[in-house]
């Protein structure tokens, strides 16, 4: 039996000749591309590990196409870039693939293609475009294997003769003449898909991988927002990004160099070699409202709204409708609905007439556009509500307090600074989410001797534009004793062990019964949170990781750099199921703790966090190590902690009850489908009086945690006979 050999990149793969194949050999060592399209959506897939191609072919599920609905597997085009000796021609390129069951042995389909491009001296790319090859041609239902190579005719030398184990680049696929439901996306809470990536490649001392995209969530193109990915054994680059749903994706990965001096440049970078790669993202529920609605109170005579939302860069102006008078009088409220899209940002301004004068409502909070992901919300006074406000709404406060404990000194007293937000007085029916943070001196305006984060400044604004959840602040104090307060137990600083155990105790056992027992707090874990700077990031991992009573931690400039001890025990556990964001400076002090700060992110990577769903990374270009620098990066760190998409929106909720759609009816069961939202539980009840019902809950949903979905609601035991009325309420949150 004649054999034949073909190198993908640097690949050496060893068969049994098929037919058409006999009598020749071919080399390929460059980068081998293969474009498939999947009912519609193109795909670039990956054929040899040094083409900088990903998704890889080998060993992807392509799917399951049914016959009946349509579907379509076309192979459209391959590229492959062909490296050439001195003295060696190669002649031409072929492109070679088989659709077959598993265990049979098809012939390979050949498709020559003479055309070449001579792109250097020494290396050439073959190609073939346009393909429109049907490769769910006189298939039966069952499981088959694509089988593809990308071939170049010509000599190659020895150093190309590596093992690849016989293996070739396999895809498998489905076929089936039944109809197949469209898939339905399991969407993270706030309405992305978490996509998974992984490429194998050597990035070279000093660098590493990134993947970069056509989306906000990818980069925007941006090189420097890039989502790195972590490296792992055997030069597999791995990580997972959480993706808007529903949206055509295009991206590359690229090779930086990551550190503090390089970072920031925009030249450093990589760009992968070839088209852009391209996966759709299954899409999620759709919303069960068009747009979003705005409630304004303004005293102007007409009023109308200038608005962008999401990834629509077109700005579009539009009337108001005037629906009721204000608070007092010479005030109106007025309202639009069915602007943007749902779930998105939305960035506006509104403007108006009075007395003949045009008249435009800036936020106060930054003189500019207001801003906010909030579907459903009023704006009154320069402030942005996912509730109907009180018509006069007090501002934040912080006060000072002084927390006692029975734990030795210095952690046997220490000072509090409580901040509350606006309309805190008001809102008695309102319960908080609280943000615990250590140096409390330095927290809140104005500051201690090395300057102030501003911290509730920074919260007005943010909870100003609907952009943060209305949250109790607490700050406290430090002391001498510093730097072994904010070390893990397990690891020495200089000054001794780490007491973070014991301060972890004055913390959780003092001031926070302090606080729940003070104030209207939400008590569950994920509604508490932890942040710190420096040795107080460092502290902010430890008591989120190590307790059980923070369920989101800010580290900003963590100086996580003598803890060796505590990053192995991140590394040998699984520290799953919290959210965390991170972020860095690149000069001075935060230039020394660049390596350890993106170590810190590896591990969250390999747990198994994605990206902009329960990780975020930020990087603060000439940034330095002080508070004026979290005080910039604290309003992004805010958002992502504490994102007002987290709670229900009330408002959304009142706006749009549930519609019932009947799935059941029978004499002795009944059953309804619906809507649901955010944060919300919703109950189906029964009366079988018809004048004065008196109703009878029969079935409850659980807390719905997803921005909106759909639920069935059951009465499988009604009584017989007589008439019988239903109805599905939400239950008012909180419970």
């Amino acid at each position: 039996m004649r054999t034949w050999a073909a190198v993908f990149g640097g690949i050496l793969i060893l068969s049994a000749a098929a037919p058409a194949l006999a009598g020749v050999q071919y080399a390929a060592d460059g980068g081998t591309f293969v474009t498939l399209v999947r009912n519609g959506a193109a795909t670039t897939f990956q054929m040899s590990y040094s083409s900088g191609g990903e998704p890889a072919l080998n060993g992807a599920n392509l799917g399951t196409f049914s016959l009946a609905d349509g579907d379509t597997l076309v192979l459209m085009s391959f590229t492959n870039k062909t490296y050439e000796e001195s003295g060696s021609d190669i002649m031409g390129g072929r492109f070679a693939h088989r659709v077959q069951h598993a265990g049979e042995n098809a012939a390979f389909v050949t498709n020559l293609n003479n055309g070449w491009q001579q792109v250097s001296v020494g290396w050439e790319l073959h190609y073939a475009t346009d393909m429109n090859i049907n490769l769910l041609s006189g298939l039966t239902n069952g499981t088959y294997q694509l089988e593809v190579f990308a071939l170049a005719q010509g000599n190659f030398s020895d150093f190309l003769l590596q093992n690849n184990n016989g293996s070739n680049y396999i895809a498998t696929f489905t076929v089936t003449q039944e109809h197949v439901p469209d898939p339905v996306a399991e969407v993270t809470e706030n309405g992305k898909v978490i996509v998974p990536f992984a490429y194998t490649t050597n990035t070279g001392f000093g660098n590493e991988l990134f993947v970069v995209g056509n989306h906000p969530d990818v980069g925007n193109w941006d090189p420097q927002y890039a989502r790195k990915l972590h490296w792992t054994s055997g030069n597999v680059w791995t990580g997972q990004v959480a993706i808007e749903a529903g949206y055509a994706l295009e991206y590359k990965f690229i090779v930086r160099t990551n550190s503090a001096a390089d970072y920031c440049n925009p030249l450093n970078v990589q760009w992968m070699s070839g088209p852009n790669l391209t996966t759709n993202i299954i899409a999620g529920p759709g919303a069960p409202y068009a747009g979003k609605t705005v409630y304004y109170y303004s005293g102007w005579t007409n009023a109308a709204i200038v608005y962008q939302s999401g990834l629509n860069t077109n700005w579009y102006g539009t009337a108001m409708t005037r629906i009721g008078s204000g608070r007092t009088a010479g005030e109106y409220l007025y309202s639009i609905d069915g602007i943007g899209a749902p779930g998105e940002l939305l960035t506006f301004v509104l403007n108006g007439n009075l007395g003949g004068a045009l008249y435009w409502d800036h936020s106060p909070a930054n003189g500019g556009n207001y801003y906010t992901r909030l579907d459903t919300f009023v704006l009154q006074d320069g402030n942005v509500f996912n509730y109907w406000p009180p018509a006069t709404v007090s501002v934040s406060r912080v006060t000072k307090t002084n927390v006692t404990s029975s734990l030795p000194a210095p952690l046997n007293a220490r000072a509090v600074w409580v901040y509350v937000p606006r309309g805190y007085d008001q809102n008695t029916w309102k319960k908080y989410p609280v943000l615990y943070m250590h140096d409390g001196t330095n927290v809140f305006r104005p500051g201690g001797v090395w300057g102030t984060w501003a911290a509730e400044t920074n919260a007005d604004s943010m909870i100003s534009l609907g952009m943060m959840r209305e949250t109790i602040i607490v700050a406290v104090d430090t002391s001498t004793n510093r730097s072994r307060e904010y070390i893990p137990p397990e690891d020495d600083e200089g000054a001794g062990p780490g007491m973070a155990d014991q301060y972890a105790q004055f913390l959780t056992g003092y001031v926070k019964p302090m606080v729940d027992s003070t104030y209207r707090t939400l008590t569950n874990r994920a509604d508490t949170v932890v942040m710190g700077s420096s040795y107080g990031g460092l502290v902010s991992l430890y008591l989120g990781l190590k307790t059980s009573v923070f369920g989101k931690i800010g580290s900003l400039s963590s100086a996580v750099l003598p803890a060796t001890n505590f990053m192995a025990w991140i590394d040998a556990n699984d520290t799953h199921g919290r959210r965390i964001y991170l972020d860095m400076g690149t000069i001075d002090l935060d230039a020394l703790l660049w390596d350890t700060g993106w170590q810190a992110y590896n591990l969250f990577l390999q747990d198994g966090y994605a990206v902009n769903h329960d990780l975020c990374y930020v990087v603060g270009c000439g940034q330095t190590h002080n508070e004026g620098a979290w005080d910039r990066r604290l309003p992004g760190a805010y958002s992502f902690l504490l994102n007002t998409l987290d709670e229900p929106n009330l408002l959304t909720q009142s706006a749009n009850p549930p519609e019932l759609a009947l799935v059941v009816s029978t004499s002795r069961a009944f059953s309804v489908s619906f809507d649901t939202l955010k944060g919300r539980r919703y109950r189906l009840d029964h009366t079988t009086d018809l004048v004065n019902p008196q109703w009878t809950g029969v079935a409850t949903s659980v807390v719905e945690q997803l921005l909106w979905s759909t639920t069935t609601l059951s009465d499988t035991s009604s009584p017989a006979g007589g008439p019988h009325l239903y109805r599905v309420s939400a239950v008012e949150w909180p419970e």
